[in-house]
């Protein structure tokens, strides 16, 4: 009922709300009787979502911590005590690191059978690193350092060196769609495995967008069974792309990415008995994911004009970075749209609040200050920003602070 001093407005907006997209706010203005009036629409529906914020001594850094132990070597974090009982039992010939991507605790729980081998010997549930997202996770799972010390702090981000936002896993121009002659990992972002130095053989086992990597997820199980019956000790990691491709696309309840769980749940049930005696398996995720919508940030013409560069990192963990003399404005228009979605911190908040590690443990990377800008907002609802205006749009997404992102297992196999 949009009235005001008995001038019912309806009629007059009627015909501009039914134009309004449904996750926009736009003014709306009207004038009669010396009456001027802007009004700000919005049809964001708003969901309550229980927040978890990472915890460094209860993350993957704490299960590469056990692993590295037995081999003899020591990284920064404490190990998981619940990992170092079973590592202590036996001295297993043969471990395995299996990391499937996008497999939260919630999504296992809500997709699988409780008998289901993937949920049956689930050991228990930790936290995510943030951003809880694949670029993040999986590298500081390789290096065994947090976020804050690798600097890989999400799917893209703006370099100075070539004055534009690069997708760090491909060397593209994110805004631009180019390739670039650049190689983060090799030039500028360059980390090293936890495992280079152990004294066993190891192995790296990745999907077959690398090089000589699998092409289905049989064929991974089918290396690893081979690798168990090396006669020397081994340590493997191995990495899978799903059920994270099929969730992005069709949200993580649908019945493809149950599906999906299901056969990835019944491979590596049919693997379990072809594996070497004396071998340990532990599998856990990067993150979880969340069943999301979209808000185009585009449309918000007074914010995105305040900006000096287009937005970086992860649809729910956006970097800005804005003009002189208008962080003030963007804060007060930020937290006006979206603050009941997002919550927004300048960059010396977001630091000092550990989000990307221990500052008394970590020694922050030489490029965080410029990745991360002067603002950084954080999703804790079920929104994220599409900041490209692509036809295709995520039906579930991570990089968030609920608790179905920052939530994963680990779940262990011995024999």
């Amino acid at each position: 009922n949009l009235e005001i001093d008995n001038i019912n407005l309806l009629p007059y907006f009627e015909e501009q709300l039914n134009k309004i997209d449904f996750y926009l706010i736009d003014t709306l203005k009207f004038k009669n009787n010396n009456i001027e009036l802007n009004i700000s629409i919005t049809n964001l529906d708003y969901n309550e979502s229980e927040i978890k914020k990472p915890d460094y001594n209860n993350c993957i850094l704490n299960i590469d911590s056990s692993i590295a132990k037995k081999y003899g070597k020591n990284i920064n974090y404490p190990s998981n005590k619940d990992l170092d009982e079973i590592l202590n039992k036996k001295d297993y010939k043969h471990i395995i690191l299996m990391l499937l991507d996008g497999l939260g605790s919630d999504v296992l729980m809500d997709n699988l059978n409780p008998n289901a081998f993937l949920n049956k010997n689930k050991l228990t549930d930790i936290s995510a690193v943030f951003p809880s997202t694949t670029a993040v996770a999986t590298i500081s799972t390789l290096s065994g350092k947090a976020p804050i010390e690798t600097g890989w702090l999400g799917w893209q981000n703006y370099f100075k060196e070539v004055n534009k936002h690069v997708v760090l896993f491909r060397n593209t121009g994110y805004y631009t769609k180019d390739n670039l002659d650049i190689n983060i990992e090799r030039d500028i972002l360059p980390f090293e495995t936890f495992f280079n130095d152990f004294k066993n053989k190891t192995f790296e086992l990745m999907p077959s967008f690398k090089e000589n990597g699998c092409q289905t997820f049989n064929e991974m199980t089918e290396r690893l069974i081979n690798i168990t019956k090396e006669n020397d000790k081994t340590f493997t990691y191995a990495y899978w792309d799903n059920p994270d491709f099929v969730m992005h696309e069709y949200g993580s309840r649908h019945p493809k990415s149950k599906e999906v769980l299901e056969t990835i749940n019944y491979l590596l049930e049919q693997m379990l008995p072809k594996l070497a005696s004396d071998t340990c398996l532990i599998i856990t995720a990067d993150h979880g994911h969340k069943d999301v919508l979209p808000i185009d940030l585009r449309k918000f013409k007074r914010l995105w004009d305040l900006l000096e560069i287009e937005p970086s990192n992860e649809a729910r963990c956006q970097f800005f970075k804005v003009k002189e003399n208008s962080k003030e404005e963007f804060k007060k228009l930020f937290n006006c749209y979206f603050s009941k979605y997002y919550d927004l911190y300048l960059k010396e908040e977001f630091l000092n609040n550990e989000f990307l590690g221990l500052n008394t443990v970590s020694i922050k990377h030489n490029r965080i200050d410029d990745f991360i800008g002067d603002f950084v907002a954080i999703a804790k609802s079920y929104y994220y920003f599409d900041c490209l205006n692509i036809e295709m749009l995520f039906k579930s997404h991570h990089a968030g602070l609920t608790k179905e992102e920052m939530t994963i297992p680990v779940i262990v196999y011995t024999k």
